[in-house]
């Protein structure tokens, strides 16, 4: 593997980044069906590629820190060097998760998300958690409640809105990482969204699965209506992710609707 530095200042040793390389994805070109969680996401050319993307590079991966086991604080001392926790920007979240280094580019990945393995029930309970499944079928439920378990990642809140969202999560090769969708600049704070393919893979179940994740951050009642997709049976927690997907899965019924009426597509809020 080749390796980088996740800013310029060249004063820490530990190497944070790591890029795929040919060698890598080897086991992974072989597969006879692979999933496109096998492979990375260039979000700039909107696609996934085996090796690198033919415009961008390879994937860039921006590693934990390592820690000694049986650490109690496990979660913070697992921080990537160019990254700190401290009070969100969240009114009531709590902590948060903020850039000190330089700006982590588009593409980026942090992870992978680390905690419990727990049962479904107490999965659905948690805001901590991720549903870690293949096609439509759940594989694990991963829970970063317990701070000796998990890792820093359980201290990103979850974006309010797309214009402040920096990050999705995703799947990749059985786990869930967070990838960079916005450059985020020094001093920003890390806001994590999902991908629609993981909230058409869980279906209803998402619906109450994101609404625990997003009242971890102690939202009002108001911000945790729910938005039904007038074409299909998703629905959201949030406007802005329901225009999302609208616009990727019914771009003609959205841009034919959106012109006209502006958010008249967003229906069953209660």
């Amino acid at each position: 593997m080749q390796t980088g530095i996740c800013t310029a200042s060249g004063e820490r040793k530990p190497d944070p980044l790591v890029h795929i390389t040919s060698t890598d994805q080897q086991n992974h070109v072989k597969k006879e069906q692979p999933e496109d969680e096998d492979y990375p996401y260039c979000e700039d050319c909107r696609s996934f590629y085996i090796n690198k993307c033919e415009v961008h590079g390879p994937a860039l991966f921006i590693r934990d820190a390592p820690i000694p086991m049986g650490v109690t604080d496990q979660a913070r001392q697992s921080l990537p060097p160019c990254l700190e926790v401290r009070q969100s920007g969240i009114p009531d979240a709590g902590l948060g998760v903020f850039n000190k280094g330089e700006t982590v580019p588009v593409g980026a990945h942090f992870g992978p998300y680390q905690g419990d393995l727990v049962d479904r029930e107490e999965a659905m309970k948690s805001g901590y958690s991720w549903v870690i499944y293949k096609s439509t079928q759940c594989q694990k439920y991963i829970d970063g409640r317990r701070e000796m378990n998990a890792n820093w990642m359980r201290y990103v809140n979850c974006a309010r809105n797309d214009a402040e969202q920096n990050l999705v999560a995703c799947r990749y090769r059985g786990e869930i990482l967070y990838r960079c969708c916005q450059p985020i600049n020094p001093g920003q704070e890390l806001l994590v969204g999902y991908e629609e393919e993981y909230a058409k893979a869980l279906g209803l179940t998402f619906n109450s699965f994101w609404k625990n994740k997003c009242s971890t951050n102690e939202m009002t009642n108001a911000q945790l209506q729910v938005f039904s997709c007038s074409w299909c049976s998703l629905s959201y927690t949030s406007q802005i992710y329901l225009h999302n997907h609208l616009r990727r899965n019914h771009y003609k019924e959205y841009m034919r609707t959106s012109g006209q009426n502006g958010f008249l597509l967003l229906s069953g809020q209660s």
